[in-house]
């Protein structure tokens, strides 16, 4: 599977990990998976794991529809990208910006994600 994740209860925290060829129907996959799994709460926060990912179908039409209709997270659930490529960097970009949410971040490196999901600040 190109993305799996695993839910930490005690973190409160879903980690998330994307490989390889990401499509638009893997992220619905995930996303129904996520919703039927019963450690699962839209409150949790999570840390999305793209360091291996490394291309898809994904397009700002697609990424807008999930963020209004299937993203399984709250909207005030905290989220953080890693991302080192300059290609997945840009399309967690794209999607924080589709998300308007200030509880949406990207990131370089994992421990300024875990910073930022810590603390709640970035830069």
């Amino acid at each position: 599977m190109p993305i799996c994740y695993t839910i930490d209860r005690t973190r409160q925290l879903v980690v998330t990990t994307c490989s390889g060829r990401v499509t638009y129907d893997d992220l619905l996959e995930h996303a129904r998976r996520l919703r039927g799994d019963p450690e699962f709460d839209p409150e949790l926060s999570e840390l999305i794991d793209a360091r291996n990912f490394s291309s898809t179908n994904l397009n700002a039409a697609l990424l807008g529809s999930f963020s209004e209709v299937t993203d399984p997270f709250a909207i005030d659930s905290r989220r953080a990208v890693v991302a080192e490529s300059d290609f997945a960097f840009g399309i967690g970009r794209m999607y924080q910006a589709l998300r308007v949410s200030e509880n949406f971040g990207v990131f370089r490196t994992t421990g300024e994600a875990w910073r930022w999901l810590a603390t709640g600040s970035q830069g």
